[in-house]
C-alpha cells in the first residue's frame, strides 16, 4: 500500500501522521487517554484498500507532542485533532475511525466527519462512565486491583496492561493486543481535566457514523444512547469484549467492509 509520513505543526505541539492506503481519508483515533496508534495498524489494515488512513499519537501518547506545560489535557487532544483534520483532508470530506476514548475525541473536536465507526465507544458523561468503570472493576478479584493501583501509581505500562487486559476481553477470549500500552500520566491528566464531563449535545441528531457495541463490553446500549439513536446503524458483536478487532478478526473485518464500502 501507499504510505508516506508527513510532520505537521498544529498549535499545541508538532505531530507525525503516518498516512497509508488508497482513497478517501479516514482518520484514525486510538483510545485511551494514553494509549497510542500502534494497535490499531493491523487491525485496520484490509480498510487500506479503499481509504487512506491517517495514524498518530494524541498529545501526551506514544510519540505525540508533549503536554506543555503540566499535565496533558482533554481539550489540546480536541485541538489536534480540530487541526489536523484541516491539514490532512485538503478540504475534501473526511472519515473517522474511532476506538474507545478515540469516539468521545471525535465528538469533541467538532470536526464533522462524512463517514465512520466507533468501536466500543466510550460513555459522553461523567455519570455514565463512572458506571462503565465500576462493572469493570467489578470483574477484577481484590488482590489484582490492588496490584493495578500500585503499578499505576509507578506508570509500569506493559505489567499494567498485561495484568489488566483479560478482564476487557470476553470470558473466553486469549486475545493479544500487540502495540498496546497507556501512560498513565497522560490517562490522569486526561480525565482531571474533563471534570463533570457531558458532550451529549455535542453529537447532534443524525450523524453517518456506525457504532460497534460487543456482549462482554462494559458500554452498552444504554449507556450511549445518545450515540447509538444519531447514528447511520449499530453492530453488536457477540463473545467477546472491548477489544472486538483482536477477539475474532474476521467478524470485525465484515464490520469494516459495511461501514467503509
Amino acid at each position: 500500500m501507499a504510505s508516506r509520513v508527513l510532520d505537521l505543526e498544529t498549535s499545541v505541539g508538532p505531530t507525525r501522521v503516518h498516512l497509508s492506503g488508497h482513497g478517501p481519508l479516514v482518520m484514525v483515533l486510538h483510545g485511551g487517554p494514553g494509549f497510542d496508534h500502534r494497535y490499531l495498524r493491523k487491525p485496520l489494515s484490509r480498510l487500506e484498500t479503499r481509504r487512506t488512513l491517517a495514524f498518530f499519537d494524541q498529545i501526551g501518547s506514544g510519540n505525540g507532542p508533549a503536554s506543555e506545560p503540566g499535565p496533558t489535557t482533554a481539550e489540546a487532544i480536541f485541538t489536534q485533532v480540530r487541526e489536523l483534520a484541516g491539514m490532512v483532508s485538503d478540504g475534501n470530506p473526511v472519515g473517522v475511525c474511532a476506538h474507545s476514548w478515540g469516539a468521545l475525541v471525535a465528538v469533541g473536536s467538532g470536526v464533522k466527519f462524512a463517514e465512520g465507526l466507533y468501536i466500543t465507544p466510550m460513555p459522553l458523561t461523567l455519570e455514565t462512565y463512572t458506571t462503565c468503570r465500576e462493572r469493570l472493576f467489578s470483574r477484577i478479584p481484590a488482590d489484582i486491583a490492588a496490584r493495578f493501583a500500585s503499578l499505576a501509581a509507578t506508570g509500569e505500562s506493559d505489567r499494567l496492561v498485561s495484568l489488566m487486559l483479560p478482564y476487557y476481553l470476553g470470558p473466553d477470549s486469549t486475545a493479544t493486543v500487540p502495540g498496546l500500552s497507556i501512560r498513565m500520566d497522560t490517562f490522569q491528566g486526561v480525565m482531571d481535566s474533563l471534570g463533570n464531563f457531558d458532550f451529549r449535545g455535542a453529537v447532534g441528531d443524525d450523524i453517518p457514523v456506525d457504532i460497534l457495541l460487543a456482549e462482554h463490553d462494559f458500554t452498552t446500549r444504554d449507556l450511549v444512547p445518545e450515540l447509538t439513536d444519531a447514528a447511520r446503524s449499530v453492530a453488536w458483536m457477540p463473545g467477546v469484549g472491548h477489544f472486538p478487532f483482536a477477539e475474532c478478526a474476521q467478524h470485525f473485518d465484515r464490520v469494516l467492509a459495511d461501514s467503509f464500502p
